[in-house]
């Protein structure tokens, strides 16, 4: 598994430090630079999400007035102005607005499918029943043959499915990806 730590402390210490200024200097550059770190690191890691409650904390701490209730607008239209490509994928993808990455289910229902489809071997998952998991809605019973083929199918070819991904990532938050 990929470790992410190193990539959300640079974005999130940035967001803390700007939020910081901005409490001491009242300047909204650095309000707009903190919800734009913020919402960086919770791309990288989503429990990150949960630390927009720093801004209107903030925003209180720099004195509650119209004009930081006016910049509280803007960065949270910042905020989530960032995270949309991210809410939208999963709304395509996964079906949910949900602010999570659901590896497992896009790896087995969707990537791994994809991938077969991309290669011209649909057979390739012949061992689950894709349509009836989607239909179910992803049956929790039926993870471990799904996990089991899509990785015997993916650690089969890691160069193609390395290329099916540099091939179709260009599109993945224009459309569904694919």
């Amino acid at each position: 598994q990929i470790m992410a730590e190193a990539l959300f402390m640079l974005f999130f210490v940035p967001a803390l430090f700007e939020l910081g200024v901005y409490v001491k200097n009242g300047r909204r550059r650095e309000l707009f630079l903190g919800a734009l770190f913020l919402a960086l690191s919770a791309l990288v890691r989503p429990v990150a999400i949960w630390f927009f409650i720093l801004i209107p904390i903030v925003i209180l701490l720099a004195g509650l007035n119209r004009e930081n209730l006016k910049n509280f607008l803007l960065a949270f239209l910042i905020f989530l102005g960032v995270l949309s490509p991210w809410l939208f994928y999963n709304v395509f993808i996964l079906g949910t607005w949900g602010f999570y990455s659901q590896s497992d289910k896009a790896l087995y229902l969707y990537h791994a499918r994809l991938f077969s489809e991309w290669l011209g071997e649909p057979e390739a998952l012949r061992l689950v029943d894709y349509e009836e998991a989607l239909n179910k809605n992803f049956d929790m019973r039926i993870i471990p043959e799904m996990k089991k083929a899509a990785l015997e199918l993916i650690t089969s070819r890691p160069f193609e499915y390395a290329k099916f991904h540099l091939l179709k990532t260009h599109r993945l938050f224009s459309d569904s990806g694919f």
